[in-house]
């Protein structure tokens, strides 16, 4: 069965951990955690992207452990049930057009593992538009990225807004930010990561991603993840970099958002 109900502004984790963990098959194979979304700015009682942010948090690896709940796994993709964030409301029709918001958008979409309902006008005639929905790393995250865990930075005080259900709302000038990062692909194989830094605030900042707080530590003797050298891919800037030191420093615009993949150093992107 297919559910996809809202649940008025945010599904709490023991609901959605009842859904997708129940025997000897979930209940749903989709369903909705969030509420109603898309990007017109005049609908008060619809829940944006910031809230957005915090409803993944807490169904997250991080906030799992920190319940000790489910295992300490995140609730993204578990036993063949994928929560919903509700449509990609994105393209020339959407608020979100031509802003950071757009990637921001797409970005958390693609690491939560959210299926990818396009609400936007068809064909799609921009590039960029294009990109954010069909790009094949970004596709590779939403398909095979797992244990998602969060980290925030900044200001993330908010409230439950009184209108959208138990959704937790924050200011933008409360300056709010997070880390989001989940293994990817075969981890026998090669240690891939996606990572996103989103942004909630109303301007750019630079965020620092220490390689010790999101690649595990090598148990073999061999190099700790500030020593070893990591490619840095970011997934819509089409780019990539090598770093070799403890961390690197992604830069993003206000409500806007960089996703990436990092690998060791020598191993594509692609061949995670």
């Amino acid at each position: 069965m297919v559910l996809s109900l809202s649940p008025g502004g945010g599904m709490a984790p023991s609901n959605a951990a009842f859904v997708e963990t129940h025997t000897p098959a979930p209940l749903a194979t989709m369903l909705r955690v969030t509420g109603d979304f898309h990007s017109l700015r005049s609908a008060p009682w619809v829940v944006g992207l910031p809230e957005h942010m915090f409803v993944v948090g807490n169904l997250s690896a991080s906030a799992s452990v920190a319940r000790n709940a489910t295992g300490g796994h995140s609730l993204f993709g578990v036993n063949g049930s994928y929560p919903d964030l509700d449509m990609m409301d994105l393209g020339r029709l959407s608020d979100f057009f031509d802003t950071p918001a757009a990637d921001l958008h797409a970005a958390m979409w693609m690491m939560a593992r959210s299926p990818l309902m396009y609400a936007g006008e068809l064909p799609i005639t921009d590039a960029h538009t294009l990109d954010l929905v069909t790009n094949p790393l970004a596709l590779r995250i939403n398909e095979a990225s797992a244990d998602l865990r969060v980290r925030y930075s900044g200001n993330c005080t908010c409230k439950v807004h009184n209108i959208a259900g138990n959704a937790c709302k924050t200011p933008v000038a409360n300056d709010c930010g997070a880390v989001w990062w989940a293994t990817l692909g075969d981890q026998t194989k090669q240690q891939c990561l996606a990572v996103a830094v989103l942004n909630v605030g109303d301007h750019a900042k630079d965020t620092e991603v220490a390689f010790a707080d999101i690649v595990a530590s090598d148990d073999g003797g061999g190099p700790t993840a500030a020593e070893a050298g990591h490619t840095v891919t970011n997934v819509y800037g089409n780019s990539s970099t090598v770093v070799r030191g403890p961390s690197f420093t992604v830069t993003t615009q206000g409500m806007g958002a960089q996703l990436l993949i990092v690998t060791p150093e020598g191993v594509a992107a692609d061949d995670c």
